[in-house]
Parts: C-alpha cells; structure tokens; sequence
C-alpha cells in the first residue's frame, strides 16, 4: 500500500506541476483588456503577442461561430456596442466612447485564435476595413494585391 501511495502523490505532483507551468506560459493580460470578460472554456493559452493593443488567445475545443457569439456577449456585456462588420462576418467592429475595436476568429485545424485589438494591433489593416477607413476592391492577382487597400478620400 505504501508504493501505491508513493506512486499517486509523484503523479498528482507531476499534475500539478504541468499545470502551474501551462498558466505560467502564458504573459499576463495588460490592464486595458482586464475589463472584458474573456471566454474561459476551453482556453489554452494567452498568446505572447498580446499587449496594450491587442488581446490573442488559443483555444481549443469550441467552434468558431460559438467562440465568436461568446466574444461578443463578453463584449457586449463590457458596455461596448456593435460598430461594423467586414469580410461576410468575419471580422467585427465594437465600440465605446472614442475606442473601437476589431474581434475575429482564425481557425487552423482544432485550435482557434480570438484578436481582439484596436488599431495599433497586430492587422490594422483589417481594423481599418471594419471601421471604414479603407475599402476592399475585388480579388485581384498577386501582383495588384498591394492596391487592395484603398484609403478613403
């Protein structure tokens, strides 16, 4: 009974342990993003690039569409109001007061990527189209893509 007992507490160790250093891979969330009740369920890690203008999150588990509806219950419910829309649906505008800012979902097999950024984020390009500061002009060939990008008059 005692090597039973050695074993369990190495294992729950072992437990504990690769759960303390998951959450401490993670870089702490910036205090601008602490007021928007992110989605838990299914969290795998805050991604590095987050910062002050923008949120990024793995997760795994959930399908786009419900990770995207809980994004913006969260954001809805941290006093923001539907803003824009762009790319049939897949990337949205919130804002509040002056701030504004872009919410999409990137799926890559199983795992999903939530951004939640304002313009100095990593795609303002993509904040821009939301927000109306540039259109999108048809699919173009490689060469012409770089024209894609119009700024408003």
């Amino acid at each position: 009974m005692g090597r039973t007992l050695h074993k369990y507490i190495l294992r729950l160790i072992a437990a504990i342990t690769v759960t303390v250093m998951t959450a401490c891979s993670s870089p702490p969330v910036p205090v601008k993003w602490r007021g928007i009740s992110v989605v838990k369920t299914n969290l795998v890690r805050v991604e590095e690039a987050t910062n002050s203008h923008g949120l990024y999150l793995e997760y795994k588990g959930l399908s786009r569409d419900v990770l995207l509806q809980r994004a913006t219950a969260s954001l809805l419910g941290a006093g923001y109001k539907k803003a824009g829309i762009a790319f049939d649906g897949t990337v949205l505008g919130f804002s509040k007061g002056t701030e504004q800012l872009a919410v999409k979902v990137d799926q890559f097999g199983e795992t999903l990527y939530l951004a939640i950024f304002d313009e100095g984020g990593k795609e303002p390009l993509l904040h821009g189209v939301v927000f109306g500061k540039y259109t999108v002009s048809g699919v173009k060939p490689r060469p012409e893509a770089a024209k894609m990008f119009a700024p408003r008059a």
